[in-house]
């Protein structure tokens, strides 16, 4: 078998819907058309997958305890909302994923597990030529407990996967994290936090830390939602995690194309999934990323448009992005390539 991409589409670049960069929920239904795209499921599977993966073992392989993270206060509910999670992606990509209780069958990976006890899930390989499967294989099969059925789940997909749990008292909290490939934050600083402590590092977030009620509560009883996060880093890497080094050189800001050809496009497409009689919701995060020279070239129509949300943004979201000192050399040259282009 050849690269686990290679049964997928190429990616396409999502971008946020409002061209802005205000801090705030923005929760839009699921399925929907968004930016001219019809988005409709919560895990997408595309050509980026071996990549993707790639990233992912190596986050496990260097710090596993900061990228996945777990509260075991209630192991079956969390168990639980990771089999639905799977049924989900069998829903979504039935030609790959097949869940017949107790088998799993992975076929992009080619691997199949036995489901009758989740703590214990026996894994098996059952295409030895797929390299990607085989070293999923030897990763999962080393862990134990509900940490081996939540990895697995973690690198059948490309996304990032948290559960917020909303308690019966009110109180909410991140109860499980598998986010391998961080955009500037530490995983490990969020399990067991609540919204709105989760997000008081954020930059001019106190209207969504005043709304974090509102907001588990439409994420666990309502929808599903989709929103789509930006920022512009001079990492190209899909991890970037607080310990990554992120390069800069302030000799780029004497030449606009060079700066440009020294930053990446970075957007998140976020869904939720709620789970009501357990009082949980799913929140994934996929990145997409594309060098922005590579925007100019494919994808013109959105330099004004990363022009406006950069010149939107204040100072403190700047800063918290890692932007400040080159947003407005970066916004400068996105509106006159956006002229030069005729756009």
């Amino acid at each position: 078998m050849g690269t686990i991409g290679a049964l997928f589409p190429p990616p396409y670049m999502p971008f946020v819907v409002r061209d802005d960069f205000i801090v705030r929920a923005d929760l839009f239904p699921l399925p929907g058309i968004y930016n001219g795209h019809h988005e409709q499921n919560h895990f997408v599977l595309d050509s980026q997958f071996d990549e993707f993966l790639d990233e992912r073992l190596a986050a496990f392989a260097r710090k596993p305890d900061s990228y996945r993270c777990i509260d075991v206060e209630d192991p079956e509910s969390l168990a639980e909302v990771y089999v639905r999670l799977i049924k989900q992606l069998a829903i979504e990509y039935p030609d790959y994923v097949d869940y017949s209780p107790p088998l799993l069958d992975l076929r992009h990976l080619g691997l199949r597990a036995v489901l009758t006890d989740r703590q214990s899930i026996a894994i098996e390989i059952i295409d030895p030529d797929n390299d990607g499967g085989r070293r999923v294989l030897d990763w999962v099969s080393a862990q134990s407990g509900l940490t081996r059925l939540g990895d697995l789940l973690a690198l059948a997909v490309q996304e990032d996967i948290v559960i917020m749990r909303l308690r019966e008292d009110g109180s909410h909290l991140a109860e499980s994290l598998h986010v391998l490939l961080p955009s500037g934050w530490d995983p490990a600083e969020k399990v067991m936090r609540g919204f709105d402590t989760i997000h008081e590092p954020v930059a001019d977030s106190q209207r969504l830390m005043n709304s974090a009620a509102n907001v588990m509560k439409a994420m666990t009883t309502k929808g599903p939602y989709v929103r789509f996060g930006f920022s512009i880093s001079t990492c190209p890497k899909l991890d970037i995690h607080p310990d990554v080094v992120r390069p800069w050189d302030a000799a780029w800001l004497d030449d606009l194309d060079t700066l440009a050809s020294n930053l990446t496009l970075r957007v998140e497409r976020q869904t939720t999934m709620p789970f009501p009689d357990l009082g949980r919701a799913l929140f994934s995060v996929r990145i997409y990323t594309m060098p922005l020279d590579r925007v100019a070239a494919e994808r013109p129509d959105l330099l004004p448009r990363i022009a406006a949300v950069v010149r939107s943004a204040s100072p403190a979201v700047l800063q918290y992005k890692g932007m400040a000192h080159y947003s407005d050399a970066l916004a400068t040259w996105c509106e006159a390539s956006a002229v030069r282009l005729g756009l």
